[in-house]
């Protein structure tokens, strides 16, 4: 008889497979037990030990022993009408069986007891073959809201940020950030699947049951490649107790990480509270906050007021202040109201005072610094600081890398803005400011990729959707801008700043009247909105003289959003009007001076237009060597731009301004059409600037501005039929005739 048939006769097959089954159900019933009764991971290898030790016995029994009528007997006890095997035969197969069991066995019990053991190594091993220990990290994905009413769930969310914000505080253990724990709020997604995703090895969830005074907190620390509970508690406290639990709560889950027993002061929360009713105030106004809408920012102004009230010395509610007015005032395009930017400052200066170590304040005062017209060396040293301070911090990373490339500092730009997305892959916000990097130096497909992205995990995400409307805006998209600054309006129906941007796709394609019409909306909610482009249009329309008189009439308007620092009381309005009215004379001498005062390190816009409008004056005085020595700096301004990584449409505008000055017809044409092709030209500038005057009737440019006229003007046939298609965004008709300004 073969051993096959032997093993089928005695019913080895039938035990092993029932072993298995069984054996499989036992062990998921024992990792959901122990898990919930904090049983150390070893309680669970050994009851699987056992289990793997007990399929080789099971197996041995099946073939030695039957199960009878008469009871289990041996099976080489047969009855007298059977024969039986002969025994050379039944010896060799006891043999061969033995042996194969006791094989597998062993290596059952290797496989489960000493998976992930490293085998024992040689003294010389251990020196030449260093062990590298895996670093450290965890998700805090949002606790569940078990209170039985939605209005508490900013405080479970709120609380879910609090430990994640200790946790970061840890220098050893790299946190992902709320953004991206909260992109799976709500969703039943296997750990080890959000694990991957956010680029860690461990997960902390948890609930929060809030009734009255009392809150009730469960909390559990899983390992996410095999679903072990390292850690987990429940706690049943006052909300007196609350800043004592979160403590806990993150002591002990930096020390089950660490494996070994961390002080309280290593996750200290710098710039909190001890009053729970500020405490409160403040988790509200940073829900508001998230939300990102500019009513919802009214809200969060509110709350944070209330905590300052309870506790004037909490330092992150007065640091949220100054980002839910700075926020606010950004949406609705107010941020020039008189007295609103030095309370935004002054908030996160106070800030800072109380909590100098606090990366949230240091950030919070780096963005009220850098504004229109605003402090950028003094912005930058705030970003910096908070780098510092928390150098795993994604926000600080894309703070710091807007304000480089503000400053022109392209490649160290990308290169921060790169750094926060690997951190943290799921931070929409550092996705956000990657996406203007991606477009200054010129990498659109990947800029739109991003975006999308963005929106893949939420449609309605006002970063996601501002970013993608920027990609389109400066690519020439006008369609596909205006679709998406729709969506925004939807959502947003105050944000006077994206009306703004709607109105400069109507002017770049020629259309003035669509341009104001948009423009009086922004208008109605702040009057800040589109004061360089309302000049422009006028400048288009050929009415210079009511350009200057608007210029007049917003003076100290324009001139906040561009003194600072660099003009030291300078007026550009008045070096404006000059511009504008051909006074070559006053606009020589006063660009000169405006560059005189200028920094150094100044890279900013501001000082390459005076310098372009000092070489135009220097032109038109008959000052050749003046002109050719200032556009040779700006020959080198440029190439400066171009080696730092910059490749967006505005440079080349740039160079074209320089040819035209010298009169060079072939090369300005060459330089408007990449311009052009990269989709930021506006040929109603083009066509009024006094810049281009030498060439503008040259064959060459004539022949660009027919091509373009037509190009644009079957853009403006779309663009009016996609706006009469989506309809008004606030039920409010399209196309309502402009009132004039």
């Amino acid at each position: 008889m073969s051993l096959f048939t032997e093993l089928k006769r005695r019913n080895v097959f039938r035990v092993g497979a029932a072993y298995l089954v069984v054996g499989w159900l036992l062990l998921q019933i024992a990792d959901v037990l122990l898990g919930n009764f904090g049983a150390p991971a070893w309680a669970f290898k050994s009851f699987a030990a056992i289990l793997a030790l007990g399929l080789p016995v099971a197996l041995f029994l099946a073939w030695a022993f039957e199960l009878t009528p008469d009871g289990v007997r041996r099976e080489d006890e047969h009855s007298d009408d059977t024969a039986p095997a002969p025994r050379r035969h039944l010896g060799s197969n006891v043999l061969i069986v033995a042996g194969l069991i006791a094989i597998i066995g062993v290596l059952v019990v290797e496989r489960v007891w000493f998976a992930g053991k490293p085998p024992d190594a040689t003294a010389q091993d251990v020196e030449t073959t260093p062990t590298v220990e895996p670093e450290p990290s965890i998700a805090v994905l949002p606790f569940v809201n078990m209170s039985g009413s939605a209005d508490n769930e900013y405080f479970s969310d709120g609380l879910t940020e609090t430990l994640l914000h200790k946790l970061a505080q840890v220098a050893e253990l790299k946190v992902a950030a709320r953004t991206s724990s909260f992109a799976f709020k709500d969703q039943n997604r296997d750990i080890r699947e959000i694990a991957a995703a956010l680029g860690v090895a461990n997960i902390l969830e948890g609930s929060v049951q809030r009734a009255g005074d009392r809150v009730r907190i469960t909390a559990q620390l899983i390992q996410a490649d095999d679903g072990y509970h390292l850690w987990s508690q429940v706690f049943d406290r006052s909300l007196d107790d609350i800043f004592a639990v979160q403590d806990d709560i993150a002591v002990q889950v930096a020390s089950a990480l660490r494996g070994s027993l961390l002080e309280e002061s290593a996750v200290a929360d710098a710039g909190g509270t001890d009053n729970t009713e500020a405490y409160d105030w403040y988790l509200r106004g940073r829900d508001a906050l998230f939300d990102s809408n500019a009513e919802r920012l009214a809200d969060a102004v509110n709350a944070m007021r209330r905590a300052i009230t309870l506790d004037p010395q909490f330092a992150n509610a007065w640091a949220g202040l100054s980002e839910a007015l700075w926020k606010r005032a950004r949406f609705t395009g107010r941020e020039l109201d008189e007295g609103l930017g030095d309370e935004i400052i002054e908030s996160a200066r106070t800030a800072v005072r109380l909590a100098p170590d606090s990366a949230i304040a240091r950030i919070a005062l780096g963005e009220a610094l850098w504004r229109p017209g605003g402090d950028r060396p003094g912005a930058q040293e705030q970003f910096e600081r908070a780098v510092g301070l928390e150098p795993q911090n994604p926000r600080a990373l894309t703070a710091l890398s807007g304000l480089l490339l503000n400053m022109q500092r392209t490649n160290e730009a990308v290169e921060l803005a790169e750094r926060a997305m690997a951190i943290d892959p799921l931070d929409w916000d550092a996705k956000a400011g990657a996406v203007t990097t991606y477009v200054s130096v010129g990498r659109l497909d990947q800029a739109e990729r991003l975006a999308k992205s963005i929106l893949d995990w939420d449609p309605d995400y006002v970063p996601g959707l501002a970013s993608l409307g920027f990609v389109y805006w400066l690519s020439g998209e006008q369609v596909k801008a205006y679709r998406t600054f729709h969506r925004l309006l939807q959502i947003n129906p105050r944000a006077a700043y994206v009306m703004e941007r709607i109105a400069s796709l109507f002017f770049s394609l020629g259309d003035f009247d669509g341009a104001t019409r948009w423009l009086e909306r922004a208008n109605a909610i702040s009057p800040d909105a589109g004061i360089w482009l309302r000049e422009l249009i006028l400048r288009a329309k050929g009415d210079t003289e009511r350009a200057v008189e608007y210029v007049q009439q917003h003076a100290d308007r324009i001139d906040s959003r561009t003194a600072g620092s660099t003009l030291e009381g300078l007026s550009w309005a008045e070096l404006q009007v000059a511009y504008l009215r051909g006074d070559w004379t006053t606009l020589y001498t006063m660009s000169a001076a405006f560059l005189d005062h200028s920094k150094p390190a100044d890279t900013t816009n501001r000082v390459f237009d005076a310098r372009n409008a000092m070489a135009l004056a220097a032109d038109r005085l008959g000052r050749s060597e003046e002109r050719d020595r200032l556009l040779a700096v700006q020959q080198q301004h440029i190439d400066r731009l171009r080696e730092s990584g910059a490749a967006y449409a505005l440079i080349h505008f740039e160079q074209a301004l320089t040819h035209a000055i010298s009169g060079d017809a072939k090369a300005t044409r060459d330089a408007l059409e990449l311009a052009y092709e990269a989709g930021a030209i506006a040929l109603p500038l083009v066509n009024t600037a006094p810049e281009f005057e030498k060439v503008r009737d040259s064959d060459e440019i004539r022949t660009l501005f027919e091509r373009i006229d037509e190009q644009n003007a079957a853009r403006l046939e779309r663009l009016l039929e996609v706006e009469r298609e989506l309809g008004d965004f606030a039920g409010e008709p399209v196309g309502v005739q402009e009132t004039e300004s």
